[in-house]
């Protein structure tokens, strides 16, 4: 139903559905203006009609009594916008995904409004297939298209005064772009080396966080086979002890990169000395001293390692020689004394801790 609100001239309500005017006489000819103010109830349904009867009254005679009534009839429409209902993927990915956006406008009694209505809409990322739109049913609908830029999508819609938004994530895309890179990259036998890896999508973006990065090497031992993505990046650590070049390979879905580590031997760890032949004739008597350097896991020492030769006896050529393929070599030459001497091989190394290695070698009588 419809509530009165007010008139003008004021008026006498006589019950709830009727009101009335007492307005005097009126000359042939003239005209008088009523106007009546009356609200339409909230429930009322779109689509019904209301209608709305006058009726003049006279005691004096009417020559055509059929004008004194008129009716109207009105359509219950829509109320104008109140508020809009937008309605969104929670997210998208990178590069042309797409999805529904609807834009539901409400009037203050939770109506759809009126058809054509119109609504202008807007996004902060991607593409709206249609920046404005008519109201159908009370809805409007587009769609939206991710670009090549990850973040958060605020859409907006805009219908009369009322504004509205939502956001909708948009993901980077699948790993498509590794970098692996190994510090130090020429490592020393045993010393561990850090892997740092970087994981994009088509885009050149950052993957998303948790992305699984799978490892596999060739020789050494890696600390984790497995790893994830934070921020795009990931680290994992490998260590080699064998003087040798070794790669790994890091893959993350349909992408793959490998690095290459050369592992150099560490400092010298154990010496082996060898005097052939272990008899020699006094006074110029020779024989070949051989000396065999390695690190703490057996690899042959770097070719140009030091080795320092002292004899007790005798004397030695060259006092010091340098390594290749971890040996080197010097010549013992006998005194005029016979009796024992002993060989002694010394190598520099950064941390000359470890005790000599001596030989002894009887010289012939």
């Amino acid at each position: 139903g419809m509530t009165f609100e007010g008139a003008l001239p004021p008026a006498t309500v006589v019950d709830p559905r009727t009101i009335s005017w007492s307005i005097g006489e009126v000359p042939r000819g003239a005209e008088d203006l009523v106007r009546v103010r009356v609200r339409l109830a909230s429930e009322a349904q779109v689509g019904a009609t209301v209608s709305n009867r006058a009726e003049i009254v006279s005691s004096a005679p009417d020559d055509d009594p059929a004008d004194n009534r008129a009716t109207t009839v009105s359509d219950v429409l829509p109320g104008p916008p109140s508020s809009i209902r937008l309605s969104a993927p929670t997210l998208l990915r990178v590069g042309g995904d797409s999805g529904l956006i609807v834009a539901r406008v409400e009037d203050a009694a939770g109506r759809a409004v009126a058809d054509g209505t119109a609504v202008v809409l807007d996004t902060t990322l991607g593409r709206l297939a249609a920046a404005n739109g008519l109201t159908q049913g009370g809805r409007v609908t587009t769609t939206l298209t991710s670009g090549p830029i990850p973040g958060t999508a605020r859409v907006t819609a805009l219908s009369g005064s009322v504004v509205s938004s939502v956001d909708v994530l948009l993901l980077s895309g699948p790993p498509h772009q590794l970098t692996l890179s190994a510090s130090p990259a020429q490592p020393t036998a045993g010393q561990t080396v850090t892997l740092d890896i970087d994981v994009r999508d088509a885009f050149g973006n950052r993957v998303g966080d948790g992305t699984s990065v799978d490892l596999v090497a060739d020789g050494g031992r890696l600390a984790s086979e497995r790893v994830t993505t934070r921020s795009g990046r990931a680290s994992a650590q490998w260590v080699g002890t064998v003087a040798q070049t070794s790669t790994v390979t890091a893959t993350a879905g349909a992408a793959s990169v490998s690095v290459s580590m050369r592992v150099v031997p560490g400092e010298a760890a154990h010496l082996v000395l060898v005097v052939d032949p272990a008899r020699v004739g006094v006074v110029d008597g020779t024989a070949t001293v051989t000396a065999d350097a390695a690190d703490r896991f057996g690899n042959a020492v770097r070719d140009g390692t030091s080795v320092m030769f002292e004899v007790t006896e005798g004397s030695v050529s060259p006092r010091t020689a340098a390594t290749r393929d971890g040996r080197s070599s010097a010549t013992f030459r006998a005194g005029a004394r016979p009796g024992p001497a002993i060989v002694l091989s010394l190598i520099h190394i950064s941390e000359p801790t470890r005790p000599p290695v001596a030989s002894r070698m009887p010289s012939s009588a």
